[in-house]
């Protein structure tokens, strides 16, 4: 996969990290791997379509779900309900709008993103919908581990 499909991702964790949540990503060693989630997780997808196409997954332990939930909504919830799940997708959309920007264009095709969709493996791990092998991105900070999958190429 192209870096300039990845390096948009690396730049908008770190840079909304720490004017959001006053927290310091640090990046672990990016790699590949096939469309399936581990367990215990809160992941949502969001959809682009464009000059770059494909689908980013902003992938959570549910403990670091909490912690970013919290933090976004000056709230003290201790169990995943409605909240944390549409907190999660907002994280996304903020995220994926902010890598949007970084991302490659082309003058005369637009760049658009879809609506996350939010969801929680609890027992098995998860297949995700689209490419067969995906770029995984992973992060630790005081917040918690989570991790940026990344399945993007060039569009239409």
């Amino acid at each position: 996969m192209n870096v300039s499909y990845i390096n948009p991702f690396i730049e908008s964790v770190h840079e909304i990290f720490e004017s959001m949540f006053h927290s310091e990503p640090v990046r672990g060693n990016i790699h590949s791997t096939m469309g399936c989630l581990d367990n215990d997780l809160i992941n949502a997808t969001i959809s682009l379509h464009g000059s770059v196409s494909g689908v980013v997954v902003l992938a959570l332990p549910v403990e670091t779900s909490l912690v970013l939930v919290n933090r976004l909504l000056s709230l003290d919830i201790r169990e995943v309900d409605e909240n944390v799940m549409d907190g999660v997708g907002e994280l996304t959309n903020i995220v994926a709008g902010a890598a949007k920007s970084r991302l490659p264009k082309e003058d005369d095709i637009p760049l658009t993103l879809g609506i996350p969709e939010v969801f929680r493996n609890d027992d098995e791990s998860q297949p995700l919908p689209g490419a067969e092998k995906w770029v995984v991105i992973p992060f630790d900070s005081e917040c918690g581990a989570f991790a940026i999958w990344v399945a993007l190429g060039a569009g239409s």
